[in-house]
């Protein structure tokens, strides 16, 4: 069973629905949301019926978003079990099994404290199997059916009782503020978001922005972890305190998802400039995101190659510079 692409009539009715599911998000309608995504998982896992008999779509994109629409709306089981089965599907459809490890859904599972690590191997192991027996199921439930009938605990029971508390966000604020200043200060320092699939392209905006007149990069991925104590559980909220000691931001839109609340939370950040960023084909083309993000009062620019973003980034700051010096 090999995955194949979608064909151009199917992803671009995917496509829609997952534009109008993050809409509801922005919103704040977590529920239709939920129902959005779930409809275009349905459609994939229907279409994919259709296909030769050792032929399969990958389908970890809406598990993943519809566990996420659960989970904000604290349903915590249920979500977490659409986003084990995203993992699956990472796991059954990667060129490399070990791709699935840095997928989202295995980092938001591991981001959970009380998911049992154990619970994510055997999964791991189970679909190892399955792929070097040439036994790779279209429906990730068949691994989770698997992983019960080898007598495993189920979902439920791998949300283990941590053995400490929860570190709090409140109690790593001093390690988050020394890191701040140890980039300088806090005029000087440029928050990079974006979603990290697109991890690349984030990183030669910082490298952009670091040669602009000493200015530091804030790229939460890449900064040192808080202590030798997972953090995983903490990674919005240590973003927001990132973001909330910066002067400027720069998020990079062409993938959604991922970052949506951290640009939602800039809006109220005062005095924070804001320049959101996206990859395009055609002049007059707009990323596929929400309405609603690019109606906002932040400066848009779209780029065709690397040397369009950093004339897009340098004139942004050239910008900046002008206006603070006609505020003199």
């Amino acid at each position: 069973m090999k995955p194949v692409s979608l064909p151009r009539e199917l992803a671009e009715r995917s496509r829609k629905l997952e534009q109008e599911a993050y809409s509801y998000l922005v919103a704040g309608d977590f529920v239709r949301a939920e129902q959005t995504y779930r409809q275009q998982y349905e459609i994939l896992k229907e279409e994919e019926q259709k296909l030769g008999q050792d032929e399969k779509y990958h389908k970890g994109g809406p598990l993943h978003n519809w566990g996420i629409s659960l989970l904000l709306q604290n349903k915590i089981l249920e979500g977490f079990q659409k986003i084990a089965l995203a993992y699956i599907e990472d796991l059954l459809n990667s060129p490399n099994i070990n791709d699935a490890l840095s997928a989202p859904a295995f980092k938001t599972l591991t981001s959970y404290p009380l998911i049992s690590n154990d619970f994510l191997k055997s999964l791991e192991e189970i679909t190892k199997k399955r792929r070097e027996n040439n036994r790779v199921p279209r429906d990730p439930e068949e691994i989770i059916a698997e992983y019960r009938r080898e007598g495993f605990a189920d979902l439920p029971a791998s949300f283990t009782v941590a053995k400490r508390p929860p570190i709090t966000i409140k109690q790593i604020i001093p390690a988050i503020e020394k890191q701040m200043d140890e980039l300088g200060t806090k005029e000087k320092r440029v928050f990079i978001g974006g979603n990290y699939r697109n991890i690349a392209v984030l990183r030669h905006i910082k490298d952009i922005v670091e040669r602009i007149d000493n200015f530091k990069a804030v790229l939460p991925i890449d900064l040192p972890s808080l202590s030798s104590e997972s953090q995983d559980h903490l990674i919005h909220d240590t973003s927001i305190e990132y973001l909330n000691r910066c002067s400027c931001a720069i998020f990079e839109v062409s993938i959604s998802n991922g970052h949506l609340m951290e640009i939602e939370r800039a809006r109220d950040i005062s005095g924070l400039k804001v320049l959101l960023v996206f990859q395009k084909t055609k002049p007059d083309e707009r990323p596929t995101v929400t309405r609603m993000l690019m109606t906002t009062e932040f400066e848009k620019e779209g780029y065709g190659n690397f040397t369009e973003l950093t004339e897009k980034v340098a004139a942004f700051f050239r910008s900046l510079t002008a206006r603070e010096s006609m505020a003199f």
